[in-house]
């Protein structure tokens, strides 16, 4: 009996979403209306000198690599990022209708 089948095994919650499904697609819409180049020029964090999305004060999506065609982020990422955004919008209307 080998190692690996003694160790049990973890449960599987749904804490992340494959890359893929977070913008639009062909008649598929994702978690973010944004195209793919859109998403990965502007929501995707590449590195430290640009922290947060455009002009916003929400930061970057970090993703995680877990192979060559496996990229996803953490669910509660991306909606603190939604989240940061809608509220960011609603904080910029407010200014114009003062």
């Amino acid at each position: 009996m080998s190692l690996k089948s003694e160790m049990p095994r973890p449960s599987v919650s749904r804490s992340m979403t494959r890359v893929g499904r977070l913008f639009n697609r062909k008649g598929q819409p994702g978690r973010i209306p944004v195209g793919h180049s859109y998403f990965y020029q502007a929501i995707v964090h590449h590195s430290d000198d640009d922290l947060f999305i455009g002009d916003t004060d929400v930061p970057r999506l970090k993703l995680i690599r877990l192979g060559p065609n496996a990229v996803f982020a953490f669910d509660d990422e991306v909606d603190a990022v939604i989240e940061g955004l809608r509220h960011w919008r609603d904080k910029s209307l407010a200014g114009r209708t003062s």
